[in-house]
């Protein structure tokens, strides 16, 4: 299974049992509601994942964590009736799994494997006017208003350009090290980019036209070796448009979780200020 919303991929032990995989100790810090930087032992294995009806003769290599078990419910998997509804899917072929429980879980760390080759897109027209027709006005929550008064507390003109602070949730927050998940992310990406040199350079120019818009700037050698839990790793990855194929957008991913807890469950949303509406 696909699951571009997992950090790293799991298999089960089971699927370890049944072809007999030998993996290596590993030791990661996780940390949760009840408990800071917890330290804990588990196996990690290399796999070998190829496609299950022979569509393609590509073969990826993978890392997953293992665990005892993966409690996923299929109850909502799709099947070959389900996308035949569909005009734009009637020509996609479902290959037919006869299993009751999900063994390989790819996550984020494997993201050549989460890319898409291809997009189909029926009408979404329809879909969006009805989503419209019933959408209600809405006022700022709490957690809105909270987020309006750090920005306009905190609102700045530097060099022609506005600034503002991140609106934390807490005065000292206090993030997990998640040092480990974004460098696993970023060697990930690197793999995915080596494939495609064309992209590769695409990306790095995007990657530079940040440092040189002062939208990013290189960390000092002192604020890498800091550890007051003020510091958060932002994994980016690549996102591709069908419609501009010759563009190449970087996404910073601030819902990545580390130690159950990701960027965004330490800051405020704010309310959504380009709505027309």
């Amino acid at each position: 299974m696909l699951d571009p919303g997992s950090n790293v991929t799991y298999c089960s032990e089971f699927l370890c049992n049944q072809f007999e995989v030998q993996g290596t100790m590993r030791t990661l810090e996780l940390t949760t509601l009840t408990q800071n930087r917890m330290s804990v032992e588990t196996t990690v294995v290399s796999l070998i994942v190829s496609s299950v009806n022979e569509v393609s003769n590509l073969e990826y290599n993978v890392e997953a964590t293992v665990r005892s078990s993966l409690n996923i419910d299929l109850t909502g998997r799709s099947t070959q009736m389900d996308v035949v509804q569909w005009l734009h899917l009637r020509d996609l072929d479902i290959p037919e799994v006869k299993a009751d429980q999900v063994h390989l879980l790819i996550g984020q760390d494997s993201l050549d494997l989460l890319l898409p080759t291809d997009v189909k897109r029926g009408d979404l027209k329809r879909l969006w006017e009805i989503e419209d027709a019933f959408a209600e006005e809405k006022g700022w929550s709490v957690s809105d208003q909270r987020a309006v008064d750090t920005w306009n507390s905190t609102l700045q003109t530097i060099e022609e350009h506005y600034t503002l602070s991140i609106p934390f949730k807490a005065q000292r927050p206090s993030l997990p090290d998640n040092k480990f998940l974004a460098k696993k992310r970023l060697l990930s990406l690197i793999k995915c980019l080596n494939k495609d040199e064309t992209l590769k350079r695409k990306y790095s120019e995007e990657i530079h036209k940040l440092l040189k818009k002062g939208y990013a700037e290189v960390v000092t050698e002192k604020d890498l070796h800091c550890h007051d839990g003020k510091v958060w790793y932002l994994p980016h990855h690549l996102v591709l448009n069908p419609k501009k194929p010759k563009k190449c957008c970087i996404v910073f991913d601030c819902a990545a979780k580390y130690g159950g807890s990701s960027l965004d469950d330490h800051v405020h949303q704010g309310p959504d200020l380009t709505n027309g509406r």
